[in-house]
């Protein structure tokens, strides 16, 4: 696994010992099996390498002894790490999570003046989050999943272990005598995304066992067939923007999936949430206030 982390990472940073990589690490198996292979290449390369855990303040005690979990194996490992703790009242979901959690990594990037933002997504969670997007109503970008590389307000988040299942990552973390955090939320149905890890991916592969792969597939030829319409796009995009603008009326002549495409990859760009609703309510949006 470690040199498949190295080689990915290779593949977007140059890896010295002047180079700074920030770990989101929230003391799990995934986060925890990166920031241990990070920890061995710093140890090859001198680089620094920061772990970051933001306190989402959701479970009280719970996520506070985490904390400290996470601070006792940096400090362990000579480890650099940073924390922080989201106010109280926040609303408690997915999207309210997701969002403070790279706001966060982004500060942590500009103090550090980092190369690069690693997050431990897996095999696993690409999975999900595809089927979760199907589910919810996606077009072809959103079947892509989880991309391996992004940009954050030009900070790099590379995910290298996004080819590790999560078995893959279990296992390490054994071999390794590694004791992660197990945070009692994971397990919590009521979030859409648990809901799919602990129930319907398991009933799916009653069908398919290979479901994970199939996902996968399916999203490296998503990439596929996006990377040709990417290109005719382009000619057609020219034509009804003057800079960053939208000229209104060359949009409106354009065909519905056309339209669609255009709105979906506008969301996707400013990272907010898609689904085939919100898309349409905003190219109403515009053709009934031209």
């Amino acid at each position: 696994m470690k040199e498949t982390v190295k080689r990915i990472l290779e593949k977007y940073v140059t890896i010295s010992c002047e180079s700074t990589f920030i770990v989101g690490f929230s003391g799990g198996w995934d986060s925890m099996c990166l920031l241990d292979i990070m920890n061995k290449l710093s140890k090859e390369y001198g680089f620094l390498l920061v772990a970051a855990h933001l306190n989402h303040n959701w479970r009280g005690k719970e996520s506070e002894n985490e904390k400290e979990r996470c601070l006792e194996f940096c400090e362990e490992n000579d480890i650099t790490f940073i924390s922080d703790t989201l106010q109280e009242g926040l609303k408690a979901s997915e999207v309210v999570a997701r969002e403070m959690r790279y706001d966060f990594f982004k500060r942590c990037a500009e103090e550090f003046e980092a190369d690069a933002i690693l997050t431990a997504h897996t095999k696993s969670d690409n999975a999900e989050t595809i089927l979760y997007r199907i589910i919810k109503g996606t077009g072809l970008n959103g079947l892509e999943g989880i991309k391996e590389i992004r940009d954050l307000g030009g900070f790099k988040v590379i995910r290298p272990i996004l080819n590790f299942s999560r078995k893959d990552i279990e296992d390490y973390c054994i071999k390794n005598e590694l004791y992660p955090n197990n945070d009692s939320s994971n397990t919590n149905t009521k979030y859409a995304r648990n809901n799919i890890r602990h129930n319907i991916m398991p009933a799916i592969r009653h069908i398919n066992p290979n479901i994970e792969n199939s996902l996968i597939t399916l999203a490296d030829i998503a990439a596929g067939n996006n990377k040709v319409i990417n290109e005719l796009m382009q000619n057609i995009e020219n034509q009804i923007t003057i800079g960053n603008k939208w000229l209104t009326q060359n949009f409106l002549i354009l065909n519905s999936a056309i339209k669609q495409h255009f709105v979906y990859k506008l969301l996707m760009k400013n990272d907010l949430e898609t689904s085939f609703s919100k898309i349409q309510k905003m190219i109403n949006f515009i053709t009934e206030n031209q």
